[in-house]
C-alpha cells in the first residue's frame, strides 16, 4: 500500500494547524496583489488579472514551500527571481488551457 505512505507524508503539510501558521506570509502576500487590483481599478480601464494572480501564485508557493521572497509581484519585473524571470520567458501563457 504505497499509496499509504506517501498520503502519510503529506498528511502533516496539510494539517490545519500547520496551514494557520502559514496565514500571515499568505496575507502579506495578498495585500500587495489588492493594492495592486485597487490601484488598477480606479484608472477605470480594463486590465488582465493573469500576471498579477500568477505572480501572486509565485510568491506565496516560494515563501511556502522554499521559505524564499520571490519578490513576484514587484512593479519592476527586474526585481523579480530569475526563477520568475525564466518561467515569463518560457511564455507560460503558451500552456493556459482555458479557453
Amino acid at each position: 500500500m504505497e499509496w499509504k505512505r506517501v498520503r502519510k507524508l503529506y498528511n502533516a503539510g496539510f494539517s490545519p494547524q500547520y496551514l494557520l501558521t502559514l496565514l500571515p506570509v499568505i496575507l502579506d502576500k495578498a495585500k500587495i496583489y489588492i493594492s495592486h487590483l485597487e490601484r488598477l481599478a480606479t484608472t477605470g480601464e480594463p486590465f488582465s488579472m493573469e500576471d498579477y494572480t500568477t505572480n501572486l501564485t509565485f510568491d506565496i508557493i516560494g515563501v511556502v514551500t522554499m521559505g524564499e521572497d520571490m519578490n513576484a509581484q514587484h512593479e519592476d519585473p527586474a526585481n523579480g527571481g530569475s526563477l520568475i524571470a525564466a518561467t515569463k520567458e518560457l511564455g507560460m501563457s503558451k500552456y493556459n488551457f482555458v479557453t
